[in-house]
């Protein structure tokens, strides 16, 4: 019995250094997924990382508040949410020879603004009412670009509403910057240039206090 079992152990050995000879051995991890990249810890307050107020009465980083082909714009005092000016605007992207409807903001003399610590926790915030009769969308696409030309995107869907429609009473709209598409043209939210708001369809409202 003795013999038989050095037989064995002798032949295991034997194949082990032949194995040995072909056979490359790797260390392996118990888990070789991805590591996600740690969150970025909430600020104290936005205004710590970033200027929040994007637009209240000052429009001197503004663009684009003007009567154009499709689009009809203006400040007035007549209709404020607060402060002494709102913007007025009405379009109609259906006008012939319309290629653009909207305007932008610069915010904060258009300095290059670094949203990272503030992407997961913040949202743009503004108020619209509609110039008569009821709006049950508000077709306009809020859009980030950048520096070097990247741009980032959010539909204002009525889930940002506070309420269901927009009538001629003020209403709070809130869009979370973690809604916005940053990977289709590569928007670089470490140096974001200006905030611009392309309206869609037709629409007639008032716009006022917009900040983050």
């Amino acid at each position: 019995m003795e013999k038989v079992k050095n037989r064995a152990v002798i032949g295991f050995l034997g194949l082990a250094i032949l194995l040995s000879g072909c056979v490359e051995l790797k260390q392996l991890s118990l888990y070789d997924g991805v590591v996600s990249a740690p969150k970025m810890e909430k600020p104290e307050s936005i205004s710590k990382a970033v200027e929040k107020v994007v637009y209240y009465d000052d429009h001197s980083d503004m663009w684009g508040v003007e009567d154009e082909i499709c689009k009809r714009a203006e400040y007035t005092s007549e209709v404020v949410y607060s402060g002494t000016e709102a913007i007025k605007i009405s379009w109609n992207r259906g006008d012939e020879g319309c290629i653009f409807a909207g305007f932008g903001i610069g915010w904060d003399g258009y300095a290059g603004k670094d949203l990272t610590q503030v992407m997961d926790y913040a949202a743009f915030r503004f108020y619209v009412r509609a110039q008569k009769e009821r709006m049950y969308g508000l077709p306009i696409v809020l859009t980030l670009e950048d520096y070097s030309g990247g741009m980032g995107f959010c539909y204002t869907s009525n889930k940002y509403f506070e309420r269901t429609f927009i009538d001629t009473m003020w209403q709070r709209i809130e869009v979370p910057l973690s809604d916005f598409d940053l990977d289709t043209e590569s928007l670089d939210i470490t140096n974001v240039k200006q905030l611009q708001l392309e309206l869609q369809q037709s629409g007639s409202i008032y716009i006022d206090d917009i900040s983050l």
